[in-house]
């Protein structure tokens, strides 16, 4: 058969279209991509066996290019407007206060000090508790173990039982001292003390101070039957830590005159210029009387008053009886007792002695005690002018006095002071009133019999009223202060 004609041939593929270049865009924003090409169409099938391979398609022409418009030189654009400010959040509110916790409990109060009775009352003894026992300061008055006393003629008791004439002998009465003395509580009263000039009258000191009796004794507060209306026992420092405390009479306290006045250093006369003398005598007879630990461990009470013949002489003796000496004076006597172990120091302020010159002993005791004053104490005399000076200088020594006694408690003397050891200013005499007669002994200037039992209860309650509620003056009818288990001594 003939052979057949062959296949015409086959159209060649279509040129790709090309597509126009994209317009420009401004120049801040980038071309979009160029739209993908189509995909070339598919050769239709052959039928019978393959052609052979066609010639490759010739290129494509190119295009031509565009004229592309002058390029534009790029303006700064102006920088775009800042956005107002976004206001701030107001600050929060404030958290409301946490509710105030509910305030504590008031702590208790402290125990009571002390308790009262009558003027001529006796105290209940009492024995201190074991926490007011085991205090290493500020000890409980029946912690006391020993008492002394440094001092001039007030606290040796001069002339406190004389009569008249009787007072130029300048007796001295130890055992009824107001901070020292300790005659028997209960003194007898016995037919031997009379009224008669050279007997005993009890109505001259209120007590009767005869030997002490077996006999015939009279209780404190009541009447003497056999004794003219002695009403009732002295009453001094010593005695009155006897009746308020179980644990009974105190060592030192003086019981007489000479050997028997224990602790009682004072010499009538002294000035502020023997303070160093006395405190020495009175640690070393403590250390004696004491010994060994016990003098360490024993609480000691002494009263110190020294300056009232001082005083004296205050409107005469120029600058050695200045408030400055007394203070140079008194000084090196603190530094003595501060060594010492637990001990408690009693400082009494001096009272206003100018009103010596105000009582009224009658026109012929006026002349008499104008006289003796004059002899004995010049500067307490009835010239306005030495009393205006005395008087002065009475409230120089107490400053003074108050400035010792904080000094030697601070700081500054804490490394040579003795355990528990402190001083306390009892300004019971400062405002006592002492210008009345029977306060006074026949010689116009010392404490009588009542003047020193004065004097031993303002500072027996000065000693069991706390520091800051003192009283400044005592007298005869007010109530007397006794401890408590749980009292302290401040």
């Amino acid at each position: 058969p003939p052979p057949l004609p062959p296949p015409p041939p086959s159209p060649p593929p279509p040129s790709p279209t090309l597509l126009p270049p994209p317009p420009p865009l401004p120049p801040p924003s980038p071309p979009p991509p160029p739209p993908p090409l189509p995909p070339p169409s598919p050769l239709p099938p052959s039928p019978s066996p393959a052609p052979p391979p066609l010639p490759p398609p010739s290129p494509p022409p190119s295009p031509s290019p565009s004229p592309q418009p002058p390029a534009l030189s790029p303006q700064p654009l102006p920088p775009p407007p800042l956005p107002p400010p976004t206001p701030l959040p107001p600050p929060p509110s404030p958290l409301p206060p946490p509710p105030s916790p509910s305030p504590p409990p008031p702590p208790p109060p402290p125990p009571p000090q002390s308790t009262t009775v009558g003027p001529d009352g006796r105290c209940a003894a009492v024995t201190a508790s074991a926490a007011a026992a085991s205090r290493l300061a500020h000890p409980h008055p029946c912690s006391i173990g020993l008492v002394g006393a440094i001092g001039d003629s007030l606290t040796t008791a001069v002339n406190m039982d004389c009569d008249g004439a009787g007072c130029a002998g300048m007796a001295e009465w130890f055992e009824l001292a107001w901070a020292v003395g300790s005659s028997a509580r209960d003194d007898s009263c016995d037919a031997s003390c009379g009224w008669l000039w050279w007997q005993e009258g009890c109505a001259n000191n209120g007590v009767c101070n005869e030997p002490a009796q077996t006999t015939g004794k009279c209780e404190a507060g009541t009447d003497c039957s056999d004794c003219g209306g002695c009403s009732r026992a002295a009453r001094t420092l010593p005695n009155l830590l006897g009746e308020a405390c179980a644990s009974g009479a105190v060592l030192g306290a003086s019981t007489g005159g000479g050997g028997a006045r224990g602790l009682n250093v004072a010499q009538s006369g002294a000035r502020a210029k023997e303070a160093l003398t006395q405190a020495v005598g009175l640690v070393a007879k403590a250390e004696s009387l004491l010994g060994g630990a016990a003098y360490a461990t024993t609480w000691k009470l002494v009263t110190m008053l020294l300056g009232g013949n001082d005083l004296c002489n205050v409107c005469s003796d120029g600058g050695d009886v200045s408030a400055d000496e007394y203070a140079a004076k008194m000084r090196p006597a603190f530094e003595t007792l501060a060594a010492v172990p637990r001990l408690v120091v009693n400082v009494p302020l001096h009272a206003d002695y100018t009103q010596l010159a105000g009582v009224d002993w009658g026109f012929f005791g006026n002349l008499y005690c104008d006289v003796l004053l004059a002899l004995v104490c010049p500067c307490m005399g009835n010239w306005a002018s030495d009393l205006a000076v005395a008087r002065q200088r009475v409230g120089e020594y107490n400053g003074k006095l108050v400035e010792l006694v904080a000094e030697f408690n601070g700081d500054a003397h804490a490394s040579t002071r003795g355990q528990g050891t402190t001083f306390i200013v009892q300004p019971f005499a400062q405002h006592t009133v002492f210008s009345a007669t029977h306060l006074v002994s026949d010689d116009c200037f010392h404490p009588s019999a009542a003047g020193q039992e004065l004097l031993a209860r303002g500072l027996w309650n000065n000693l069991l009223q706390p520091a800051g509620e003192k009283a400044s003056s005592v007298e005869e009818g007010e109530a007397l202060l006794c401890p408590t288990a749980d009292a302290a001594l401040s």
